[in-house]
């Protein structure tokens, strides 16, 4: 019986530089936990293992251009030399790909004097004369000559996603030559990308026509007096045939290299599954670990310390008491069924019940114990749930994780995965809903699991918190920040979100059908106007009615894929061009509230009558707090029925709402911070700072400001927080540019020292890396590195913003924790409470008979909580419900 052949092997070749460039190009920014740009080294990594999943290669090896000239610059000195600058933030990822390539135990070549071209082509041949079949991996097509029946080229087509093989008849196919045609086709038509000349003025159609009568470049010449030969065309033939041969010459790739083609350290069974989890880890590729091969990766059971279920009889507490421990609730179902905790060195599982209850009470009050948790807010809404009593001390590792990398979103599973390099299973972190399903022993080991990785990461974090603080020169620093500040906050958000605000539903359902009124008439209106009915919340019908029917002139305005934008933005171009804009405006302003808030409040009213909305602290880059189910920070205030919501949020009867709001706090930071004299001397003066800077950048008095001058002069100063150029300024002051311009001038000449700072912080964060708060928030500034000039401006106005607003948040913090304080231990206190912060405000909410005596108390206690270079100011108001504050 005869033998059946065997399949040949396949080597797989990786154009490294090719592919990097490609992934660049096509990615947008990405950073490692450290912050380094790693869009670049994801695209390659990415495609690495598509291409190894794909074609299951025995052998696979790199290569890479060095630095220098070539051969091919002796030949041509201007080789190359239309090429751009390598862009700054790709530069590094090519020695961070190097590290992925080496971390997976893959081979790379690389050799002074030639191109990674050259490498691909001579191991390509020496695999052909082995009987191996070459796959090359590829960003540009230059490798299409190298195609034969053991060599294919597999190249992206656009991005990095779509990829082709190319055999020879693809090659045919996509360039109209033969693959023995591609480096004539290069003598004629050059290269634009790599300055080859070619014959100029022939191009590429020109050269596949030649090429196709001629068949090669010497074919060409040979009948270059041939009659279908125009004129023009052999005179440019006849004149560059030295660049024609010379081009040909430049784009040929050599296969003929001295190269060690002993390909046995190259086999793809080689590949390091552990150091390629090593390295993704390091440049938090998360969703790449997830794509290796899992029969190659560890069990997380199985790394588990002995995880030692504890007897109801035993002194267990007096195993963990005095040390830090992290702990985990069991709540598969809804229903407490133990606690876990970890040490450095152990693990043991509590099971809740009615003789274990009353010890883990003893446990979590012992003073002695720091309670170590992720997301402590929430652990504490938990102890309440199941009938707890709060740890006396607490750690809350996403805090340390938030003070360390302000701005990134953090999910115990990311910030697991950043620590320890490993990944969860789907269900690991999902609650079991059918209690009678319950795998009581893998229940066990997932609560170890994620008591062991909590503890884990209050190791680590420890670590980059000492690190960061030897960077920091203030004695207020990330610790600081952390223990005096955040884990405080922690416990006015708890008793805010505990305590909610009360919500009048009559009065709210008034508001809902004036509101549903006012839309129908909306509408009505809008649909007389258009001379037609048709859905206004449709972009696609209210596009044919303004820009069809209605005609309206689209100068200025921008176009997408699918026509003329319908946008706010745009929609504001045309306010002045005819009214059933204004109505517009209105009916979405109406509906947006409709459906965020009137449609949805009223479900949200828990059996006490009041909302409960969520504080979200670890959100926002600068440390301000965010709301969420419902969001009541962003309940507008300037419209009118914004303002007729806030109405609905009440006080109790016999107590009022109590607002404590701190003035224009954010230019009050601004003059600290950049030590500004003139606006310095304008807040200690008591003056209207508007009216003020209106009045010194155009050299009038204050009393002569007119309101639409001290519109300007407000318009540009919180802008200024926020990185407003010229043009957004001139926009949304109503002034032309050329006002514009003169006022900022002016500006910055008498106040010289906003100015100064903003240079300045923009250096140092460019410089360091990172920007600060006074009070040692911090947050890192990667994008100031990059060569894409729109997100290196957006990092600049962040970098400006980041240390006034983070200021003024770090301030906010500071009032609410010393409000709270000052509610345990007053006497008065005893029945006060904080509902809500909102932006710049506190509302509190206290019985009738002591309301101004709080609010009093408040003022002075706001105005006293951080000291500034100027007066901290707060003003208070008194009211039964929200819209009277």
């Amino acid at each position: 019986m005869a033998k059946k052949n065997k399949k040949p092997e396949t080597l797989l070749l990786l154009d490294g530089n090719a592919i990097i460039h490609r992934a660049f190009h096509a990615l947008p920014p990405l950073t490692a936990p450290d912050g380094t740009q790693t869009n670049a080294v994801y695209g390659f990594t990415a495609t690495l293992l598509n291409v190894l999943e794909k074609f299951q290669p025995e052998y696979i090896i790199a290569t890479f251009d060095m630095p220098g000239k070539t051969f091919r610059h002796k030949l041509f000195p201007d080789y190359k030399a239309t090429r751009k600058e390598t862009p700054e933030d790709l530069i590094p990822q090519f020695a961070l790909t190097k590290d992925v390539v080496r971390a997976c135990n893959i081979p790379i070549i690389e050799k002074k004097g030639v191109e990674a071209d050259d490498i691909i082509g001579t191991l390509s041949a020496c695999a052909s004369a082995k009987g191996i079949n070459t796959i090359i991996v590829t960003g540009d097509k230059d490798t299409f000559q190298l195609v034969d029946e053991h060599v294919s080229v597999f190249t992206m087509s656009r991005g990095i996603q779509d990829m082709m093989l190319y055999d020879a008849q693809g090659v045919l196919d996509k360039m109209g030559i033969t693959v023995e045609q591609v480096v004539d086709y290069k003598g004629l038509a050059g290269d634009t990308s790599d300055n080859i000349p070619g014959v100029r003025g022939i191009g590429d159609k020109g050269a596949i026509d030649l090429l196709t009568r001629f068949g090669t470049l010497e074919g060409i010449y040979e009948h270059i007096n041939d009659e279908n030969i125009k004129d023009g065309v052999r005179n440019k033939l006849l004149e560059q045939k030295d660049l024609a041969f010379l081009s040909r010459t430049l784009g040929t790739i050599k296969t003929d290299l001295a190269i060690d083609c002993d390909f046995s350290q190259a086999r793809s069974k080689n590949f390091s599954y552990e150091g390629a989890r090593t390295i993704f880890a390091k440049c938090g590729f998360k969703s790449l670990i997830k794509r290796l091969p899992q029969q190659h990766s560890t069990p997380k059971e199985k790394i588990h310390k002995d995880v030692r279920v504890i007897e109801e009889s035993e002194d267990w507490d007096a195993l963990l008491r005095g040390k830090d421990v992290s702990i985990t609730l069991d709540t598969e179902g809804g229903t407490l069924h133990g606690v876990a905790f970890a040490t450095r060195t152990k693990t043991f599982y509590l099971p809740y019940n009615t003789q274990t209850k009353e010890s883990l009470g003893r446990f979590l009050r012992d003073t002695k114990m720091q309670c170590i948790v992720f997301d402590a807010k929430a652990f504490l809404h938990a102890c309440d749930r199941y009938a707890l009593p709060h740890p006396t001390k607490i750690m809350d590792t996403l805090l340390q994780a938030y003070v360390l990398h302000t701005g990134q979103k953090l999910t115990f599973e990311q910030l697991v995965f950043d620590v320890t390099g490993e990944t969860y299973d789907d269900d690991v972190l999902e609650n079991q809903q059918t209690l009678d399903l319950r795998d009581t022993t893998r229940a066990i080991q997932k609560s170890a699991q994620i008591a062991e990785d909590i503890y884990a990461m209050y190791r680590a974090f420890n670590k980059d918190i000492a690190k960061t603080i030897a960077t920091q020169k203030n004695d207020a620093n990330i610790k600081t920040l952390l223990e005096d500040i955040e884990l405080p906050t922690v416990f006015v958000l708890y008793d805010m979100e505990v305590c909610g605000i009360g919500f009048d539903t009559t009065v709210f359902e008034k508001i809902a059908r004036n509101t549903d009124a006012i839309l129908t008439k909306l509408a009505t209106d809008i649909h007389a106007i258009a001379g037609s009915d048709f859905n206004i919340n449709s972009t696609q019908q209210l596009r044919v009615v303004l820009f069809e029917t209605l005609a309206l002139p689209t100068d200025g305005i921008k176009k997408t894929k699918t026509g003329y934008s319908t946008a706010a933005s745009e929609l504001e171009k045309l306010r002045d061009t005819h009214p059933i804009i204004a109505k517009i405006e209105h009916y979405r302003e109406l509906f947006k509230l409709k459906t965020t808030y009137i449609d949805t409040l009223p479900k949200l009213v828990a059996p006490d009558g009041r909302i409960h909305t969520t504080f979200n602290q670890v959100v926002t880059s600068t440390g301000r707090l965010s709301s969420s189910d419902p969001n009541l920070q962003n309940i507008p205030v300037r419209t009118e029925t914004g303002r007729a919501l806030r109405e609905a949020f009440v006080a109790e009867k016999g107590r009022v709402l109590i607002s404590a709001d701190y003035s224009q706090i954010d230019l009050r930071c601004v003059a600290h911070v950049a030590n500004d004299k003139e606006m310095i001397k304008a807040f200690k003066d008591g003056a209207d700072i508007h009216t003020y800077t209106a009045a010194s950048v155009l050299g009038k008095p204050m009393e002569e400001i007119t309101k639409s001058e001290r519109s300007s002069a407000k318009e540009l100063n919180f802008g200024l927080i926020y990185g407003m150029g010229v043009r957004s300024f001139a926009k949304s002051a109503g002034i032309s540019t050329t006002e514009a311009k003169a006022f900022v001038d002016a500006y910055f000449k008498k106040f010289h020292g906003i100015k100064k700072y903003m240079e300045q912080t923009k250096k140092e964060a460019k410089e360091k890396g990172y920007v600060e708060t006074l009070l040692g928030r911090r947050k890192y500034t990667p994008e100031l590195q990059s060569s894409n000039g729109m997100l290196r401006a957006a990092g600049e106005r962040a970098a400006i913003n980041m240390p006034i607003q983070g200021l003024t948040a770090d301030i906010m913090k500071l009032a609410m924790i010393a409000l709270r304080e000052q509610i345990k231990t007053h006497d008065k206190g005893q029945d006060v409470k904080i509902v809500l912060q909102v932006h710049d405000e506190i509302i509190l909410e206290a019985p009738t008979a002591i309301a101004k005596d709080v609010a009093r108390d408040v003022k002075d206690r706001m105005e006293q909580v951080y000291t500034l270079r100027v007066p901290l100011v707060v003003d208070t108001a008194i009211g039964t419900h929200w819209g009277e504050l």
